[in-house]
């Protein structure tokens, strides 16, 4: 499992290796951060809503980006 807790910063490129992850990349977006909203209550994977606050290895090998976080 991959937390997503505190976003320090706004936007975070991974490259993977495609050996496991076939997409070879992942973006995790976190706009609006601040002093004051600084905890995550979801987030969305390509798109779609998410009601945890993390996510699976598989999560990732199938997606591209996590992003638009609700504070």
């Amino acid at each position: 499992m991959w937390g997503l807790s505190t976003p320090v910063l706004d936007r975070v490129d991974l490259t993977l290796d495609r050996r496991y992850y076939p997409r070879g990349s992942f973006t995790v977006r976190a706009p609006g951060t601040s002093d004051t909203d600084r905890y995550i209550q979801s987030a969305r994977l390509d798109g779609a809503e998410r009601s945890r606050t993390y996510l699976t290895t598989d999560d990732i090998r199938s997606g591209r980006s996590c992003a638009r976080f609700r504070y």
